[in-house]
């Protein structure tokens, strides 16, 4: 026979009927004989003390006028005729009291010297068992006869029955085994052969072999509904043949259409995210050196004009930054690679905080700057930073395109369960207002009303793109509804949880922490050494100038390997470490301090511009403590730097 391969487990249907035919048969003979063997032993046990328990009490009439005279030479006597049984290892008389009187029997057999039990009684052992008979004498007991009794010959006794009936057990195994053979000759044979005839066809494509007749009724019906499944795959092959010959030139020409296409989309990614990746990197760097020049400036004495051109160059420089981060925001949106935070938020605190940011340049419009925050005193929870965001957005856009009147920020719930309240945010205008052909090409990136428009306002047209990604990435939408020459009111809602008073406590508590972290560390950690890693000197020397009021002593390494040199025996309280970096990156040499024994329990920082989910849980698996992305807000890392020394300070 032969079979097509199956998982592993499955068997033929012959081999499966002599497997059940064996295990219902073993099952029935092991029950029979487990009968027979605990039937025969209780039976044959029973008889057994039966018959000596027959002859204790004729032994224990005799045995009473024995102890009457204190005879021991009849009681051996007596004792003797009770041995003449072969089953009867040792026999004992106790006398009335209960103590031995006289004993005979093998030497290795031990009888108690005294008998606690006068009455009728049996002791079974596992070797033998003890018989207890009274010794009457003129209707008293007198004494009392023990026999112990050897189970040898029942054990043998069962050991022959369990060797009959393991070859009657061999003997039906092998009639059965020839039953299935038989069996299988007449009924599974011919279902064996249409088996084998699926394997044909299966393995050699060729559906014009055809299953023969059977003397079963049930195999004939089997094999002509195979028959007739065989023609009608035949048949369909010619179909599908034909079809595939006519559309053979189609898919080719449509496949290298869409191979072209493919390549292109391809090459469109790469560009795009080459782009990305190089307009950040090499307008970042210098606008870094530009802002720090002109902060380490605005410390010196300076006259009111020199700091009103730093205050020109600080606002270019954030304007710059916040279009580079606009457009990085929404290609990580569009690649899923966006994500939010979750922390309490204070909504009126918020619009409050957005209100103050804004104020001045509304001011310098003659515009009036309102709030209304209404039904929102609880605190909720969700990515405050996204919100504000938003907000600021929208805000901008309504001073931008507004001579006079009034500005007014809302905030309102519109929807709430147990879980989550859904917040509408809100921004109205006095202004011109949006044509009503410009409004559903409004939230498009790279989007204005029109190109006047933009030669007018300027602005890239991407706020409004990303307030309607951050909206729907927090569960709400955004949208707009303008009337000419009356003004607009754009919206957008987000989707906030719940959080109890004490969440909101901590979160109150965590910012108050955050604000005076700098000067809790002058308090506490003054004079502790820390190690900075990082490959940029301009990196470097901005968290040596940012640490350097802190009262840490701040060591510096360009790469991995330095830092690993530096590390050896300089008893460091924490480490700030780069990831990507020249010779050895920060994820080794990270794992090669925590294989040292002064550094398994050092607490490292990570410090760096990779913001996605999957490098912050990298950074954990090689054995850091905290992650921290650049640019880093110096508040953050005061109260970072604060939480991690407290617990090594704690622990050391």
């Amino acid at each position: 026979m032969k079979y097509s391969a199956f998982p592993s487990g499955t068997v033929s249907l012959i081999e499966r009927l002599r497997r059940i035919n064996q295990t219902v048969l073993v099952a029935a003979l092991a029950i029979v004989a487990l009968v027979v063997l605990v039937s025969g032993l209780f039976l044959n046990l029973r008889a057994l003390v039966v018959d000596h328990q027959s002859a204790g009490k004729v032994l224990g009439e005799n045995a009473g006028a024995v102890l009457l005279f204190d005879d021991k030479r009849a009681a051996n006597d007596l004792l003797a005729s009770l041995l003449h049984s072969p089953n009867v290892s040792a026999g004992a008389l106790y006398d009335r009291e209960g103590m031995l009187f006289a004993r005979l029997g093998r030497s290795d057999v031990t009888v108690p010297e005294t008998l606690g039990q006068s009455g009728a009684v049996v002791f079974y052992g596992a070797r033998s068992v003890r018989i207890v008979e009274p010794v009457i004498q003129g209707g008293e007991p007198v004494g009392a006869l023990l026999m112990d009794v050897d189970l040898a010959p029942v054990s043998r006794m069962l050991g022959w029955q369990a060797l009959v009936i393991s070859l009657a057990a061999i003997v039906a195994l092998l009639f059965a085994r020839w039953m299935v053979v038989r069996l299988s000759s007449s009924v599974l044979l011919p279902l064996d052969r249409l088996n084998c005839l699926m394997d044909d066809v299966s393995q050699k494509q060729d559906y014009s072999l055809r299953a023969g007749d059977s003397s079963v009724i049930e195999l004939n019906r089997l094999g002509a509904g195979f028959n007739a499944m065989l023609e009608q795959i035949r048949l369909r092959d010619e179909w599908l043949a034909a079809q595939r010959n006519r559309l053979e030139v189609a898919v080719a020409e449509r496949t290298a259409e869409l191979l072209g296409a493919k390549e292109a989309a391809d090459a469109a990614n790469l560009a795009k995210s080459a782009f990305l990746s190089n307009m950040s990197h090499e307008i970042r760097t210098p606008m870094n050196a530009i802002l720090g020049m002109a902060n380490i400036l605005r410390r010196e004495d300076i006259t009111p004009r020199q700091a009103e051109y730093l205050g020109k160059i600080d606002a270019a420089g954030a304007h710059l930054l916040s279009i580079i981060n606009n457009i990085l925001d929404l290609s990580k949106i569009e690649a899923g690679k966006f994500e939010l935070d979750e922390a309490p938020v204070d909504v009126a605190e918020l619009v409050g905080n957005v209100r103050s940011i804004m104020a001045e340049r509304a001011e310098g419009k003659g515009l009036v700057l309102e709030t209304a925050v209404n039904g929102l005193a609880v605190p909720l929870l969700g990515d405050s930073t996204r919100l504000r965001q938003a907000l600021i957005n929208y805000t901008i856009n309504a001073i931008k395109f507004s001579e006079s009147g009034t500005v007014t920020l809302r905030a309102c719930p519109v929807e709430e369960s147990a879980q989550a309240v859904l917040v509408r945010f809100a921004v109205e205008d006095q202004g011109e207002g949006v044509p009503p052909d410009a409004l559903p090409r409004l939230f498009g990136a790279f989007e204005q009303a029109d190109n006047s428009t933009t030669r007018r306002y300027g602005g890239t047209g991407l706020g409004l793109a990303i307030t309607r990604h951050l909206a729907r990435l927090m569960g709400g939408e955004a949208g707009v509804e303008s009337e000419l020459g009356r003004g607009s009111t754009f919206w957008f809602t987000a989707r906030l949880g719940r959080c109890g008073s004490l969440s909101a406590r901590r979160g109150a508590a965590g910012r108050q922490a955050a604000s005076g972290a700098e000067e809790m560390l002058r308090q506490r950690h003054a004079g502790r050494r820390i190690l900075v890693v990082d490959d940029d000197p301009m990196n470097r020397e901005v968290a040596q100038l940012t640490l350097a009021g802190s009262g840490l002593i701040v060591d510096l390494a360009e790469d991995g390997r330095q830092a690993l040199t530096r590390f050896e025996g300089r008893g460091y309280a924490l480490v700030l470490m780069d990831v990507q970096m020249p010779v050895m990156d920060g994820l080794d040499a990270t794992r090669a301090m925590r294989a040292r024994p002064d550094g398994a329990s050092v607490p490292i920082v990570a410090m760096t511009a990779n913001a996605f989910t999957e490098d912050k849980e990298l950074c954990i698996k090689a054995g850091m403590d905290d992650f921290l992305v650049k640019p880093f807000d110096p508040e953050l890392l005061f109260s970072t730097l604060l939480r991690w020394l407290d617990r090594s300070g704690a622990t050391a």
